[in-house]
Parts: C-alpha cells; structure tokens; sequence
C-alpha cells in the first residue's frame, strides 16, 4: 500500500465517520423533539 493509497483510505474512513456523526446528530435532534411534537412536552 503506497502512502497515496493510505491517504485517500484514511479519507474516505474520516468522511465515513463524519456521515455517520451527522446521521446521530439527526436523530438525537428528532428523538429530544419527539415528546414535544407528541404534545408532551
């Protein structure tokens, strides 16, 4: 594995897991919303 090959690996894993982190801040978001928007809030 050439170091080209290790740079654009540890890319596509860093933007894998900032998708995922943006993904769990969505459904925190809706989940801290649901009880309000049940009309319990």
């Amino acid at each position: 594995m050439t170091e080209e090959d290790k740079t654009a690996d540890l890319r596509y894993k860093l933007s894998r897991k900032d998708y995922q982190i943006k993904q769990l801040e969505l459904e925190n978001e809706l989940l801290r919303d649901f009880p309000k928007e049940a009309g319990r809030g």
